[in-house]
């Protein structure tokens, strides 16, 4: 029997935006998201995300999955006001089956790529409303985090050089380490308004309550063992949200790596049950 290609129950409503609805007309209960907006990594490849969005449709069967994703040179190369031109069909798709009041949405943004995909849509909408998005829950997942220079080069390497013959490599490897100097260099030793778009305004405004309402749990899935995110950086952007009067809920999967942390201690059974109870903490009020 042919397996079906990943992601094939999605249709493309535009260059990083894809929507799944269920074969079934039946809305969701009360209990499960109406919308789940899944903000991918950057060069997440098909059958990785697939992995998130099977355990979605069978943790939360009757919800509709709004995709983004993020290549490393819409990341580094096009402008804000592009991203979000790009990821406009995302606004619509949210509430395409429920008015913005009725909504029922969760958050799962995967890496820096996923971040900053969310924070375009999530200023966009506001720029469209004049709120933030109507939130439940939002999970930051292996994010948010600075550039450092080490976990950069790995990020630009690890897998897009990893089966390349070395006459390839080692040109990819000398653009890498162009690329991640000059970033390292603009994020710590420029003024914050220098290529503000590139990590400070996403990384400050997810904890922009214009953006990100008070009234959404966030969950952060981190690990010490993650070779792309500074793991302190999550904690502290943690503590920010704490103090400007988010409820906030982390967990520490040790060995998990990047953008795989269910596959850490506690592997998916704590993966999956943090995000859960999240998702159930989101739906109380304050």
């Amino acid at each position: 029997m042919v397996q079906p290609k990943p992601l094939s129950a999605f249709n493309r409503l535009s260059p990083c935006v894809y929507l799944y609805s269920p074969a079934t007309a039946t809305a969701p209960p009360a209990s499960d998201p109406s919308t789940i907006l899944l903000c991918s990594w950057n060069n997440a490849a098909p059958k990785h995300i697939s992995y998130y969005t099977k355990y979605y449709t069978n943790l939360f069967p009757l919800s509709r999955i709004v995709l983004c994703t993020m290549k490393t040179s819409q990341f580094l190369l096009q402008s804000e006001a592009q991203r979000r031109k790009d990821a406009a069909p995302a606004i619509d798709a949210l509430f395409s089956e429920s008015s913005d009041q009725g909504a029922r949405l969760l958050v799962h943004c995967i890496s820096n790529g996923g971040a900053k995909r969310f924070y375009g849509i999530a200023g966009l909408y506001q720029s469209l409303k004049g709120k933030p998005l109507p939130i439940s829950s939002i999970v930051y997942d292996s994010c948010p985090s600075l550039p450092w220079f080490k976990r950069d080069l790995h990020a630009l390497l690890h897998v897009p050089g990893a089966k390349l013959p070395w006459l390839l490599y080692i040109p990819l490897a000398v653009v890498a380490i162009i690329a991640a100097s000059i970033v390292y260099f603009i994020v710590h030793f420029c003024p914050h308004w220098v290529w503000r778009d590139l990590v400070r305004g996403p990384l400050e405004g997810l904890n922009d309550e214009r953006l990100v309402r008070k009234e959404a749990t966030r969950g952060y899935i981190y690990s010490e063992e993650d070779d792309v995110i500074e793991w302190k950086d999550v904690e502290e952007h943690g503590e920010v949200g704490i103090l400007k009067g988010y409820r906030v809920g982390r967990i520490k999967m040790v060995g998990g790596k990047h953008a795989q942390m269910f596959r850490g201690e506690g592997g998916e059974d704590a993966y999956w049950g943090f995000l859960r109870k999240l998702w159930v903490n989101g739906l109380k009020e304050f």
